[in-house]
């Protein structure tokens, strides 16, 4: 009869020491991972912030550098943000490495064009066979740019969906 008493202790006691062993370990441990996995998220959800932000950064440089340019308005033309895209892209977020290709092929194209025919640009007479090329060559590149850009924010969209909603 002694014995018999003494099981239900014992399993009661395992259990209580089974419990505190798993609260007291498994616990925290699963409490960590979800809190690094929440901080990852927030991180990238920074990153991609700062992302958009900085590709329309760019998208003003490439205005301003219009403006200063082929309008002649008094502004200063500073270093590009494209650097700042690439770094954020190589870190966080590789899988936009086409569309970011994408987006300095056309930027580079637009901007050698507006750098390289400002002054036809300035004094456009569509009268002059040369000048209808340089406007409707302008009227590409810029479309070139402008879809690239379009197509980027419309993934970035597409991304920030699917992974923080």
């Amino acid at each position: 009869m002694a014995d018999s008493s003494l099981v239900p202790v014992l399993v009661g006691g395992g259990l209580t020491f089974l419990g505190g062993l798993i609260s007291g370990l498994i616990g925290p441990l699963v409490l960590g991972w979800r809190r690094d996995k929440s901080e990852k998220t927030n991180k990238r959800r920074e990153k991609l912030e700062e992302l958009v932000t900085t590709l329309y950064d760019h998208h003003h440089w490439l205005k301003t550098l219009y403006s200063v340019k082929v309008d002649g308005q008094a502004g200063e033309i500073s270093v590009p943000p494209f650097a700042k895209i690439e770094a954020i892209k190589h870190v966080y977020f590789p899988q936009f490495d086409k569309l970011v290709n994408d987006l300095a092929i056309a930027s580079v194209a637009y901007e050698r064009f507006l750098q390289g025919n400002y002054l036809i640009l300035r004094q456009l007479d569509v009268s002059i066979p040369g000048h209808v090329t340089v406007k409707n060559d302008l009227a590409q590149t810029r479309c070139e740019f402008t879809d690239c850009f379009h197509s980027i924010l419309a993934e970035i969209g597409k991304y920030a969906k699917r992974e923080f909603q």
